[in-house]
Protein backbone atom coordinates (compact mmCIF):
# COMPACT_ATOMS: atom_id res chain seq x y z
CA UNK A 1 0.00 0.00 0.00
CA UNK A 2 1.56 3.24 -1.14
CA UNK A 3 1.47 6.44 0.88
CA UNK A 4 -0.15 9.42 -0.77
CA UNK A 5 2.33 11.83 -2.22
CA UNK A 6 2.60 15.46 -1.12
CA UNK A 7 1.05 16.44 -4.45
CA UNK A 8 -1.98 14.24 -3.78
CA UNK A 9 -2.34 15.66 -0.29
CA UNK A 10 -2.11 19.17 -1.70
CA UNK A 11 -4.87 18.41 -4.22
CA UNK A 12 -7.10 16.95 -1.51
CA UNK A 13 -6.52 19.98 0.69
CA UNK A 14 -7.26 22.37 -2.18
CA UNK A 15 -10.40 20.45 -3.07
CA UNK A 16 -11.64 20.55 0.53
CA UNK A 17 -10.96 24.28 0.72
CA UNK A 18 -12.82 24.86 -2.55
CA UNK A 19 -15.79 22.83 -1.33
CA UNK A 20 -15.87 24.93 1.84
CA UNK A 21 -15.77 28.15 -0.22
CA UNK A 22 -18.59 26.91 -2.47
CA UNK A 23 -20.65 25.95 0.59
CA UNK A 24 -20.00 29.38 2.12
CA UNK A 25 -20.97 31.12 -1.11
CA UNK A 26 -24.14 29.07 -1.35
CA UNK A 27 -24.98 29.99 2.23
CA UNK A 28 -24.39 33.70 1.51
CA UNK A 29 -26.48 33.46 -1.67
CA UNK A 30 -29.29 31.80 0.26
CA UNK A 31 -29.11 34.50 2.94
CA UNK A 32 -29.16 37.21 0.27
CA UNK A 33 -32.15 35.61 -1.46
CA UNK A 34 -33.92 35.45 1.90
CA UNK A 35 -33.09 39.12 2.51
CA UNK A 36 -34.27 40.15 -0.96
CA UNK A 37 -37.48 38.18 -0.47
CA UNK A 38 -38.08 39.90 2.87
CA UNK A 39 -37.46 43.34 1.33
CA UNK A 40 -39.80 42.58 -1.57
CA UNK A 41 -42.45 41.42 0.89
CA UNK A 42 -42.09 44.63 2.89
CA UNK A 43 -42.31 46.73 -0.28
CA UNK A 44 -45.44 44.84 -1.32
CA UNK A 45 -46.97 45.39 2.12
CA UNK A 46 -46.01 49.09 1.89
CA UNK A 47 -47.67 49.39 -1.52
CA UNK A 48 -50.80 47.69 -0.20
CA UNK A 49 -50.86 50.00 2.82
CA UNK A 50 -50.44 53.11 0.64
CA UNK A 51 -53.18 51.92 -1.71
CA UNK A 52 -55.53 51.31 1.22
CA UNK A 53 -54.73 54.66 2.86
CA UNK A 54 -55.12 56.46 -0.47
CA UNK A 55 -58.46 54.75 -1.07
CA UNK A 56 -59.81 55.61 2.38
CA UNK A 57 -58.61 59.22 2.33
CA UNK A 58 -59.85 59.90 -1.19
CA UNK A 59 -63.16 58.18 -0.44
CA UNK A 60 -63.84 60.31 2.63
CA UNK A 61 -62.56 63.54 1.09
CA UNK A 62 -64.42 62.82 -2.14
CA UNK A 63 -67.66 62.36 -0.24
CA UNK A 64 -67.23 65.73 1.47
CA UNK A 65 -66.46 67.48 -1.84
CA UNK A 66 -69.41 65.89 -3.62
CA UNK A 67 -71.83 66.68 -0.80
CA UNK A 68 -70.67 70.31 -0.83
CA UNK A 69 -71.29 70.40 -4.59
CA UNK A 70 -74.81 69.06 -4.05
CA UNK A 71 -75.31 71.59 -1.25
CA UNK A 72 -74.43 74.51 -3.53
CA UNK A 73 -77.20 73.39 -5.91
CA UNK A 74 -79.86 73.80 -3.18
CA UNK A 75 -81.64 76.98 -2.06
CA UNK A 76 -79.14 78.77 0.17
CA UNK A 77 -79.16 82.32 1.45
CA UNK A 78 -76.14 84.50 0.48
CA UNK A 79 -74.23 83.78 3.70
CA UNK A 80 -74.79 80.04 3.46
CA UNK A 81 -73.67 80.07 -0.17
CA UNK A 82 -70.48 81.89 0.84
CA UNK A 83 -69.82 79.33 3.58
CA UNK A 84 -70.41 76.46 1.14
CA UNK A 85 -68.00 77.96 -1.41
CA UNK A 86 -65.36 78.44 1.30
CA UNK A 87 -65.84 74.85 2.44
CA UNK A 88 -65.47 73.65 -1.14
CA UNK A 89 -62.25 75.64 -1.51
CA UNK A 90 -60.85 74.20 1.73
CA UNK A 91 -61.66 70.60 0.79
CA UNK A 92 -60.15 71.14 -2.66
CA UNK A 93 -56.98 72.44 -1.02
CA UNK A 94 -56.84 69.48 1.35
CA UNK A 95 -57.30 67.04 -1.53
CA UNK A 96 -54.49 68.83 -3.39
CA UNK A 97 -52.13 68.25 -0.43
CA UNK A 98 -53.17 64.60 -0.26
CA UNK A 99 -52.59 64.13 -3.98
CA UNK A 100 -49.14 65.75 -3.71
CA UNK A 101 -48.09 63.24 -1.06
CA UNK A 102 -49.50 60.28 -3.00
CA UNK A 103 -48.00 61.45 -6.30
CA UNK A 104 -44.59 61.80 -4.66
CA UNK A 105 -44.90 58.21 -3.43
CA UNK A 106 -45.74 57.04 -6.96
CA UNK A 107 -42.68 58.77 -8.37
CA UNK A 108 -40.43 57.19 -5.76
CA UNK A 109 -41.80 53.71 -6.49
CA UNK A 110 -41.66 54.21 -10.27
CA UNK A 111 -45.40 53.62 -10.68
CA UNK A 112 -46.48 56.98 -12.04
CA UNK A 113 -48.18 56.98 -15.46
CA UNK A 114 -49.39 59.64 -17.86
CA UNK A 115 -52.87 59.40 -19.38
CA UNK A 116 -52.92 61.09 -22.79
CA UNK A 117 -55.98 62.27 -24.70
CA UNK A 118 -57.17 65.10 -26.93
CA UNK A 119 -57.70 68.37 -25.08
CA UNK A 120 -58.20 72.08 -25.64
CA UNK A 121 -55.23 74.03 -24.19
CA UNK A 122 -57.34 77.21 -24.04
CA UNK A 123 -60.14 75.46 -22.13
CA UNK A 124 -57.58 73.89 -19.81
CA UNK A 125 -56.11 77.28 -18.90
CA UNK A 126 -59.58 78.83 -18.61
CA UNK A 127 -60.57 76.27 -15.96
CA UNK A 128 -57.51 77.25 -13.92
CA UNK A 129 -58.21 80.98 -14.39
CA UNK A 130 -61.75 80.40 -13.08
CA UNK A 131 -60.36 78.99 -9.83
CA UNK A 132 -58.19 82.11 -9.39
CA UNK A 133 -60.92 84.73 -9.86
CA UNK A 134 -62.31 84.68 -6.32
CA UNK A 135 -58.91 84.50 -4.51
CA UNK A 136 -57.60 87.35 -6.68
CA UNK A 137 -60.70 89.46 -6.08
CA UNK A 138 -60.41 88.83 -2.34
CA UNK A 139 -56.83 90.14 -2.35
CA UNK A 140 -57.53 92.90 -4.85
CA UNK A 141 -55.13 91.42 -7.42
CA UNK A 142 -55.43 92.01 -11.17
CA UNK A 143 -55.68 88.74 -13.11
CA UNK A 144 -54.71 88.73 -16.79
CA UNK A 145 -54.44 86.04 -19.46
CA UNK A 146 -52.45 86.33 -22.70
CA UNK A 147 -53.00 83.70 -25.40
CA UNK A 148 -50.90 83.22 -28.53
CA UNK A 149 -52.97 83.72 -31.71
CA UNK A 150 -51.32 80.62 -33.21
CA UNK A 151 -52.48 78.37 -30.39
CA UNK A 152 -54.23 75.30 -31.90
CA UNK A 153 -57.77 74.43 -30.80
CA UNK A 154 -56.71 70.96 -29.69
CA UNK A 155 -53.57 69.03 -28.76
CA UNK A 156 -52.90 65.48 -27.61
CA UNK A 157 -51.27 64.99 -24.20
CA UNK A 158 -52.09 64.56 -20.51
CA UNK A 159 -54.39 67.52 -19.71
CA UNK A 160 -54.89 66.49 -16.08
CA UNK A 161 -51.16 66.68 -15.32
CA UNK A 162 -50.59 69.84 -17.37
CA UNK A 163 -53.45 71.45 -15.43
CA UNK A 164 -51.93 70.17 -12.18
CA UNK A 165 -48.63 71.90 -12.95
CA UNK A 166 -50.29 75.18 -13.95
CA UNK A 167 -52.63 75.08 -10.96
CA UNK A 168 -49.67 74.61 -8.62
CA UNK A 169 -47.74 77.55 -10.11
CA UNK A 170 -50.84 79.76 -10.22
CA UNK A 171 -51.87 78.98 -6.65
CA UNK A 172 -48.33 79.73 -5.47
CA UNK A 173 -48.46 83.06 -7.31
CA UNK A 174 -51.70 84.06 -5.59
CA UNK A 175 -50.51 82.71 -2.23
CA UNK A 176 -47.30 84.75 -2.20
CA UNK A 177 -48.72 87.97 -3.71
CA UNK A 178 -50.47 90.53 -1.50
CA UNK A 179 -50.79 93.38 -4.03
CA UNK A 180 -50.33 93.90 -7.75
CA UNK A 181 -51.16 91.34 -10.41
CA UNK A 182 -51.03 87.75 -11.67
CA UNK A 183 -50.31 87.26 -15.39
CA UNK A 184 -50.72 83.93 -17.17
CA UNK A 185 -49.48 83.44 -20.74
CA UNK A 186 -50.07 80.54 -23.12
CA UNK A 187 -48.27 79.81 -26.39
CA UNK A 188 -47.11 76.98 -28.61
CA UNK A 189 -44.15 76.47 -30.92
CA UNK A 190 -43.92 73.77 -33.58
CA UNK A 191 -41.05 71.34 -33.30
CA UNK A 192 -42.04 68.81 -35.94
CA UNK A 193 -45.22 67.59 -37.55
CA UNK A 194 -45.48 65.04 -34.75
CA UNK A 195 -44.63 67.24 -31.73
CA UNK A 196 -45.54 70.72 -30.58
CA UNK A 197 -44.16 72.52 -27.54
CA UNK A 198 -46.86 73.92 -25.27
CA UNK A 199 -45.46 76.79 -23.20
CA UNK A 200 -47.16 78.30 -20.14
CA UNK A 201 -45.88 81.03 -17.81
CA UNK A 202 -47.19 82.55 -14.57
CA UNK A 203 -45.85 85.95 -13.47
CA UNK A 204 -46.63 87.66 -10.15
CA UNK A 205 -45.68 90.77 -8.19
CA UNK A 206 -45.27 88.91 -4.91
CA UNK A 207 -42.55 88.50 -2.30
CA UNK A 208 -40.03 87.01 -4.75
CA UNK A 209 -37.07 84.72 -4.06
CA UNK A 210 -33.39 85.32 -3.41
CA UNK A 211 -30.72 83.97 -5.77
CA UNK A 212 -29.21 81.60 -3.20
CA UNK A 213 -32.43 79.55 -3.20
CA UNK A 214 -32.22 78.69 -6.89
CA UNK A 215 -30.68 75.24 -6.47
CA UNK A 216 -33.12 74.12 -3.77
CA UNK A 217 -36.50 75.28 -5.03
CA UNK A 218 -37.46 72.03 -6.79
CA UNK A 219 -36.21 69.76 -3.98
CA UNK A 220 -38.84 67.56 -2.26
CA UNK A 221 -40.16 68.84 1.10
CA UNK A 222 -38.20 72.11 0.77
CA UNK A 223 -39.69 75.49 1.61
CA UNK A 224 -37.93 78.86 1.85
CA UNK A 225 -38.03 78.96 5.64
CA UNK A 226 -40.10 77.91 8.65
CA UNK A 227 -41.87 81.27 8.85
CA UNK A 228 -43.10 81.02 5.26
CA UNK A 229 -44.14 77.41 5.83
CA UNK A 230 -46.13 78.42 8.91
CA UNK A 231 -47.69 81.47 7.25
CA UNK A 232 -48.58 80.01 3.87
CA UNK A 233 -48.84 76.24 4.48
CA UNK A 234 -48.14 73.48 1.99
CA UNK A 235 -46.08 70.28 1.92
CA UNK A 236 -43.04 71.48 -0.01
CA UNK A 237 -43.75 68.80 -2.61
CA UNK A 238 -45.61 70.81 -5.24
CA UNK A 239 -42.69 72.16 -7.27
CA UNK A 240 -40.79 68.88 -7.00
CA UNK A 241 -43.77 67.05 -8.47
CA UNK A 242 -44.13 69.71 -11.17
CA UNK A 243 -40.53 69.17 -12.25
CA UNK A 244 -40.97 65.39 -12.40
CA UNK A 245 -44.20 65.72 -14.39
CA UNK A 246 -42.55 68.11 -16.84
CA UNK A 247 -39.65 65.70 -17.34
CA UNK A 248 -42.08 62.85 -18.03
CA UNK A 249 -43.58 65.00 -20.79
CA UNK A 250 -40.13 65.76 -22.30
CA UNK A 251 -40.27 69.39 -21.20
CA UNK A 252 -38.50 71.86 -18.96
CA UNK A 253 -39.43 74.12 -16.03
CA UNK A 254 -37.73 77.17 -14.56
CA UNK A 255 -38.16 80.62 -13.04
CA UNK A 256 -36.72 84.07 -12.61
CA UNK A 257 -37.24 86.09 -9.46
CA UNK A 258 -36.03 89.03 -7.43
CA UNK A 259 -36.59 89.39 -3.72
CA UNK A 260 -39.42 91.85 -3.11
CA UNK A 261 -40.22 92.24 -6.81
CA UNK A 262 -42.11 89.08 -7.72
CA UNK A 263 -41.43 85.90 -9.68
CA UNK A 264 -42.05 84.43 -13.11
CA UNK A 265 -42.40 80.65 -13.35
CA UNK A 266 -42.62 78.90 -16.71
CA UNK A 267 -42.78 75.38 -18.08
CA UNK A 268 -43.10 73.68 -21.45
CA UNK A 269 -44.19 70.17 -22.41
CA UNK A 270 -44.22 68.25 -25.66
CA UNK A 271 -47.66 67.49 -27.06
CA UNK A 272 -48.81 65.84 -30.26
CA UNK A 273 -51.32 67.32 -32.72
CA UNK A 274 -54.98 66.38 -32.39
CA UNK A 275 -55.48 62.60 -32.67
CA UNK A 276 -58.69 61.69 -34.53
CA UNK A 277 -58.67 58.10 -33.25
CA UNK A 278 -58.45 59.31 -29.64
CA UNK A 279 -61.56 61.50 -29.81
CA UNK A 280 -63.63 61.22 -26.66
CA UNK A 281 -66.28 63.13 -24.71
CA UNK A 282 -65.07 66.04 -22.64
CA UNK A 283 -66.58 65.21 -19.25
CA UNK A 284 -63.87 66.54 -16.94
CA UNK A 285 -65.10 70.13 -16.89
CA UNK A 286 -68.80 69.28 -16.54
CA UNK A 287 -70.33 69.85 -13.13
CA UNK A 288 -73.56 68.66 -11.59
CA UNK A 289 -75.52 71.61 -12.98
CA UNK A 290 -74.22 70.83 -16.51
CA UNK A 291 -75.36 67.22 -16.25
CA UNK A 292 -78.79 68.17 -14.93
CA UNK A 293 -79.22 70.45 -17.95
CA UNK A 294 -78.75 67.53 -20.36
CA UNK A 295 -81.77 65.89 -21.95
CA UNK A 296 -82.06 62.51 -20.26
CA UNK A 297 -83.76 59.86 -22.40
CA UNK A 298 -82.56 56.67 -20.70
CA UNK A 299 -83.66 55.83 -17.15
CA UNK A 300 -82.86 52.60 -15.36
CA UNK A 301 -83.21 50.65 -12.13
CA UNK A 302 -79.79 50.54 -10.48
CA UNK A 303 -78.28 48.54 -7.63
CA UNK A 304 -75.80 50.48 -5.46
CA UNK A 305 -73.34 48.18 -3.67
CA UNK A 306 -71.55 50.38 -1.13
CA UNK A 307 -70.76 49.88 2.56
CA UNK A 308 -70.12 53.54 3.39
CA UNK A 309 -73.29 55.32 4.57
CA UNK A 310 -72.15 58.74 3.37
CA UNK A 311 -71.34 57.42 -0.10
CA UNK A 312 -74.70 55.64 -0.19
CA UNK A 313 -76.42 58.97 0.41
CA UNK A 314 -74.20 60.76 -2.11
CA UNK A 315 -74.67 58.24 -4.95
CA UNK A 316 -78.41 57.88 -4.32
CA UNK A 317 -78.78 61.68 -4.43
CA UNK A 318 -77.02 61.76 -7.81
CA UNK A 319 -79.19 58.94 -9.16
CA UNK A 320 -82.36 60.69 -8.04
CA UNK A 321 -81.27 63.84 -9.84
CA UNK A 322 -80.43 61.78 -12.95
CA UNK A 323 -83.96 60.30 -12.91
CA UNK A 324 -83.02 56.71 -12.04
CA UNK A 325 -84.60 54.40 -9.49
CA UNK A 326 -82.36 52.35 -7.23
CA UNK A 327 -81.85 50.00 -4.30
CA UNK A 328 -78.92 49.90 -1.90
CA UNK A 329 -76.90 46.90 -0.73
CA UNK A 330 -74.58 47.52 2.21
CA UNK A 331 -72.07 44.90 1.09
CA UNK A 332 -71.31 42.05 -1.30
CA UNK A 333 -73.28 39.37 0.53
CA UNK A 334 -76.39 41.57 0.70
CA UNK A 335 -76.05 42.38 -3.01
CA UNK A 336 -76.06 38.67 -3.94
CA UNK A 337 -79.24 38.14 -1.91
CA UNK A 338 -81.00 41.14 -3.51
CA UNK A 339 -80.05 39.93 -7.01
CA UNK A 340 -81.80 36.60 -6.40
CA UNK A 341 -85.19 38.32 -6.54
CA UNK A 342 -84.58 41.82 -7.93
CA UNK A 343 -83.93 42.83 -11.53
CA UNK A 344 -81.61 45.73 -12.32
CA UNK A 345 -80.26 47.46 -15.41
CA UNK A 346 -76.87 48.46 -13.95
CA UNK A 347 -74.83 47.72 -10.80
CA UNK A 348 -72.60 50.36 -9.20
CA UNK A 349 -69.98 48.36 -7.26
CA UNK A 350 -67.63 49.76 -4.63
CA UNK A 351 -64.32 47.90 -4.94
CA UNK A 352 -63.02 47.94 -1.36
CA UNK A 353 -65.65 46.85 1.18
CA UNK A 354 -65.63 45.02 4.48
CA UNK A 355 -66.47 41.35 4.12
CA UNK A 356 -66.81 40.35 0.48
CA UNK A 357 -65.10 43.00 -1.63
CA UNK A 358 -66.28 44.32 -4.98
CA UNK A 359 -64.20 42.04 -7.18
CA UNK A 360 -65.24 38.86 -5.32
CA UNK A 361 -68.88 39.98 -5.45
CA UNK A 362 -68.56 40.57 -9.20
CA UNK A 363 -67.07 37.08 -9.73
CA UNK A 364 -70.01 35.52 -7.85
CA UNK A 365 -72.48 37.55 -9.91
CA UNK A 366 -70.87 36.46 -13.19
CA UNK A 367 -70.92 32.78 -12.15
CA UNK A 368 -74.62 32.84 -11.30
CA UNK A 369 -77.16 31.79 -13.88
CA UNK A 370 -79.58 34.19 -15.50
CA UNK A 371 -79.43 37.82 -16.59
CA UNK A 372 -76.74 38.76 -14.03
CA UNK A 373 -74.05 37.16 -16.19
CA UNK A 374 -74.30 40.12 -18.58
CA UNK A 375 -75.60 42.98 -16.42
CA UNK A 376 -73.24 46.00 -16.66
CA UNK A 377 -71.14 46.43 -13.51
CA UNK A 378 -69.41 49.79 -12.97
CA UNK A 379 -66.61 49.87 -10.40
CA UNK A 380 -66.43 52.78 -7.97
CA UNK A 381 -62.87 53.16 -6.76
CA UNK A 382 -60.17 55.52 -5.55
CA UNK A 383 -57.57 53.14 -7.05
CA UNK A 384 -57.55 53.99 -10.75
CA UNK A 385 -54.05 52.91 -11.79
CA UNK A 386 -53.70 50.99 -15.05
CA UNK A 387 -52.91 47.73 -13.28
CA UNK A 388 -55.94 48.21 -11.00
CA UNK A 389 -58.22 48.85 -13.98
CA UNK A 390 -57.13 45.57 -15.56
CA UNK A 391 -57.90 43.71 -12.32
CA UNK A 392 -61.45 45.08 -12.36
CA UNK A 393 -61.95 44.02 -15.98
CA UNK A 394 -60.52 40.56 -15.28
CA UNK A 395 -62.96 40.17 -12.37
CA UNK A 396 -65.87 40.79 -14.75
CA UNK A 397 -66.52 44.50 -14.33
CA UNK A 398 -67.32 46.54 -17.44
CA UNK A 399 -66.15 50.05 -16.55
CA UNK A 400 -65.07 52.19 -13.61
CA UNK A 401 -65.64 55.64 -12.16
CA UNK A 402 -62.82 56.96 -9.99
CA UNK A 403 -63.29 58.63 -6.61
CA UNK A 404 -63.85 61.43 -5.80
CA UNK A 405 -66.89 60.77 -7.98
CA UNK A 406 -67.40 63.28 -10.76
CA UNK A 407 -71.15 63.72 -11.41
CA UNK A 408 -70.66 63.96 -15.17
CA UNK A 409 -68.49 60.84 -15.35
CA UNK A 410 -70.99 58.86 -13.30
CA UNK A 411 -73.87 60.07 -15.47
CA UNK A 412 -72.10 59.21 -18.74
CA UNK A 413 -70.90 55.82 -17.48
CA UNK A 414 -74.46 54.83 -16.52
CA UNK A 415 -75.89 56.30 -19.72
CA UNK A 416 -73.40 54.35 -21.84
CA UNK A 417 -74.20 51.12 -19.99
CA UNK A 418 -77.96 51.64 -20.44
CA UNK A 419 -77.45 52.39 -24.15
CA UNK A 420 -75.57 49.12 -24.63
CA UNK A 421 -78.18 47.15 -22.66
CA UNK A 422 -81.03 48.55 -24.75
CA UNK A 423 -79.10 47.91 -27.97
CA UNK A 424 -78.59 44.24 -27.06
CA UNK A 425 -82.23 43.88 -26.02
CA UNK A 426 -83.50 45.27 -29.32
Amino acid sequence: MTNPSEQDLSRQSAGAAMREQIAALRQKLKQRETHVSAVEKKLHMHDQLMATVAHELRTQMGAVMNLVEILTETDLDPNQHTYAKSLKGSTTGLLRVLNDVLDHGKFESGKFELVCQNFSPRDLVDTVIETLIVPCQTKGLALRLEVDNDLPDHLYGDPLRIRQILLNLANNAVKFTERGSIDVSLSVSGLTEENQLLEIAVKDTGIGLSEDLKGQLFTPYWQADAQISSQYGGTGLGLSICRQLVKMMDGDIGYSSKMGHGSSFWFNVKCKPYQVEAECEDEEKQGLSDVLALEKQRHGHILIVEDNKTNQMLISTYLEKFGHTFEIAGGGEEALEILKTGKFDVILMDVIMTGMDGMDTTRHIRKARGYTTTIPIIALTANARTEDQQKYLNAGMDAYVSKPINAAKLFHAIDKALTEVRAVAS
